[in-house]
């Protein structure tokens, strides 16, 4: 898949919501490899986790503490690696990059566009407001907030 083929327009106006691109095979392969990247990156927090909480018993949190945790620990992997190396391991394993529209990604970018990772409930509802919107249909909610996308390398 080249990037190009679902770019979006320079006002985003013209171009559909990812909704109304569902058939569009370029977008399913750059969702389906956003997925699986989520799936590795997923298992690479779990692992984080299960590192801090086996030898600080943190196993025996309550489960709503134990999930604010992971979700805090998604949510500066992703930062750090995204800021640092433009995208997650996950990302990186699909050639994916996560860029700034309008500069270089920078902490500011990152910070923005993974807020909704420390809810794990709040991630779902930025994917499907952000498929519901037209402009780059590879945008979810706190993409466009932020001023990223995600792009092939």
């Amino acid at each position: 898949m080249k990037a190009g083929r679902i770019s979006s327009p320079p006002d985003g106006d013209d171009m559909p919501s990812a909704f109304g691109l569902i058939g569009n095979p370029a977008l399913q392969e750059h969702w389906f490899s956003r997925f699986l990247a989520f799936v590795i990156d997923v298992i690479i927090v779990g692992l984080l986790y299960l590192l801090l909480a086996i030898p600080t018993n943190l196993i025996a949190w309550p489960f709503w503490l134990s999930s604010a945790l992971v979700g805090s620990i998604w949510f500066l992997y992703s930062i750090g690696l995204e800021t640092i190396f433009g995208g997650t391991v996950g990302k990186k394993v699909f050639a994916l990059r996560v860029v700034a529209i309008d500069r270089n990604l920078d902490f500011g970018h990152a910070l923005v566009r993974n807020l909704s990772k420390i809810l794990w409930p709040v991630l779902l509802f930025d994917l499907l407001i952000g498929a519901g919107m037209q402009g780059d249909p590879r945008q979810r909610l706190f993409d466009r907030i932020a001023g990223t996308t995600v792009t092939r390398m």
